[in-house]
């Protein structure tokens, strides 16, 4: 397991990890994928993932799509808050580029969302049920097509709109 920081004009550029469960520092905060894989809506055991799709978006997908579900944890180890992550995009090999797709955290309690981090403080946030799921980490939930599983790795990018932090993290399919 192998994390590099890869650093220009003595400021931190990116942070690259290998796979899944290396804590990446990322601006002030370390990022952590806990667990990614595809998601069934029809499994009792994912059905609650689907909760606050947008409007207009069904569970069911075309033939040549699936769910895919990254679960990732923050940490904020500073005396301030800190914003989090708010751009998250998944490559695969042939650069073909995934974006979330947007549910709604007030109908979906295990949702990562980008906010400013409490100081000394971890998301999901403790004693919460985003905390005490099976993944302890907030869900970004994408539609990739069935062809990226021919296409991997699957590379996560994770940056803030400022532009003051970018990193990956070879997803483990």
């Amino acid at each position: 397991m192998l994390a590099l920081a890869l650093a220009g004009c003595g400021h931190e550029k990116s942070t690259v990890a290998e796979n899944e469960g290396i804590y990446l520092d990322l601006g002030q905060l370390k990022y952590q994928v806990q667990i990614s894989r595809w998601l069934n809506p029809t499994d009792p055991q994912d059905f609650e993932f689907f909760r606050g799709l947008p409007p207009g978006v069904g569970t069911a997908l075309p033939a040549d799509e699936l769910w895919f579900g990254v679960f990732m944890r923050v940490e904020n180890e500073t005396e301030l808050p800190q914003p989090m992550a708010d751009r998250f995009e998944i490559v695969d090999t042939q650069g073909v580029k995934y974006e979330p797709v947007q549910l709604d955290p007030k109908t979906n309690p295990l949702v990562y969302r980008a906010l400013n981090l409490p100081a000394i403080t971890v998301f999901p946030f403790r004693d919460t049920l985003g905390d005490q799921s099976f993944a302890q980490g907030g869900l970004l939930l994408f539609k990739l097509k069935t062809s990226s599983n021919q296409n991997r790795p699957l590379v996560l990018h994770i940056s803030d709109t400022r532009g003051s932090f970018e990193g990956e993290v070879d997803l483990d399919v």
